[in-house]
């Protein structure tokens, strides 16, 4: 009885011997793990992952800086070339400091005439033998009197086929609608940038059209 007890035993041992063997020959075919805590491990993830690559700046060209005279004014479709180049143009009052005087030296190639008034009662016999339509009557109101409102008012009953730009530095914007009719066809803020002196100009012909036509 002894015996097969032993037997036993041996048999179970040598099963168990077994299958310890062909488990441990399993880790062994198994592919090797290392913890991800590891130096050699951070090194070996560092290594397969690909380099992040730059992106690609946009292909969008880039916006010259604007000049403030506008050398190259003739490739704006707004400006009326034509239509100025048949206007007298008188200047009332201001400084070649950041005002409309900045902008004579190049407006005297673009009109048919310019001249320059110390006031307006100045400008009002310079424009009297002008042709109709053809005047042009360009003011900084910031040179005038107090009474430069009603001087202007009193000028345009008497020359109303002049067109009239005003310009100030009190003024909060540029407006080239019909909005100061009264004294002006058109206002600018000072100082001003050429392309805004030029569609100032040509608006105030327009608008001083369109109000007569009333």
């Amino acid at each position: 009885m002894a015996m097969q007890d032993n037997l036993g035993t041996t048999a179970v041992q040598g099963l168990a011997g077994d299958w310890i063997r062909r488990l441990a020959a399993g880790f062994r075919g198994a592919p090797g793990r290392m913890p991800l805590t590891s130096t050699s491990a951070r090194r070996t993830l560092a290594t397969e992952q690909p380099a992040q690559q730059a992106l690609p700046e946009p292909l969008m060209p880039r916006a010259a800086a604007f000049d403030p005279t506008a050398a190259r004014i003739g490739e704006f479709d707004l400006i009326e070339r034509e239509l100025l180049a048949q206007c007298n143009v008188v200047m009332v009052g201001g400084s070649a400091d950041q005002g409309l005087l900045d902008h004579a030296a190049w407006l005297q190639d673009q009109v048919a005439g310019l001249q320059s008034a110390a006031d307006l009662g100045a400008a009002a016999a310079m424009v009297a033998p002008m042709a109709a339509d053809t005047g042009l009557l360009v003011v900084d109101i910031d040179a005038l009197r107090a009474d430069a409102v009603t001087l202007l008012q009193g000028f345009r009953s008497r020359y109303p086929d002049v067109a009239v730009v005003i310009g100030s530095r009190r003024f909060a914007r540029n407006d080239f609608s019909c909005e100061r009719a009264l004294i002006a066809d058109a206002s600018l803020r000072l100082p001003t940038r050429r392309i805004a002196f030029t569609l100032a100009m040509s608006s105030a012909i327009h608008n001083n059209r369109a109000i007569r036509s009333r």
